[in-house]
């Protein structure tokens, strides 16, 4: 299970409720022999990239704070991961590859995509709906997570289906 949580500047306020809780989570997943979780930090482009080099600027970052049999503080280093924009439609086209990459035989692969914004589409015109469709034909399961009063019912049904969704319910702690 990948929790995949948007860094964005409008995210500043809720920084330290979402680690708060994805420490929780963190370490209630102890008791859980089963499952292999990791959590996610991202945002637009974090590094920077020289332009001297030639390669092409990132559309976005992700950084992998915690997985499973890690230290669970190591999540509270989100108050120190640099913030950006909200590229929704990048971050759920690369997590669709990365999931798929380090899923062992028998696992069923989750993505949790917790966001206060839509990122609209990616450099290729698709939108987060459209990796979320690729993402099932492949076998993995979608969960949308509003994290802000933006991204209402109506985005979310139309982008991760009924029934694959949590709406924003006021707070990260109302929602946990």
């Amino acid at each position: 299970v990948w929790m995949l949580a948007d860094n964005s500047s409008s995210m500043m306020e809720r920084r330290g409720d979402l680690a708060e809780t994805a420490h929780s989570i963190a370490v209630a997943s102890r008791h859980v022999q089963s499952l292999r979780l990791s959590f996610w930090a991202w945002s637009g482009a974090m590094l920077r990239v020289s332009r001297r080099s030639g390669d092409r600027p990132r559309s976005f970052s992700a950084a992998r704070l915690w997985q499973t049999g890690g230290d669970p503080k190591d999540i509270w280093r989100l108050g120190r991961v640099s913030m950006g924009g909200t590229p929704d439609a990048h971050v759920m086209r690369w997590a669709v590859k990365a999931i798929l990459a380090e899923t062992r035989q028998g696992e069923t692969p989750v993505i949790l995509m917790m966001s206060d914004g839509s990122g609209v589409h990616d450099e290729d015109g698709k939108a987060v709906a459209d990796h979320v469709k690729d993402a099932r034909r492949k076998g993995i399961k979608v969960v949308g997570i509003s994290m802000g009063e933006a991204v209402g019912q109506k985005y979310l049904e139309r982008t991760y289906g009924n029934g694959n969704y949590i709406e924003w319910k006021g707070s990260i702690r109302q929602m946990a």
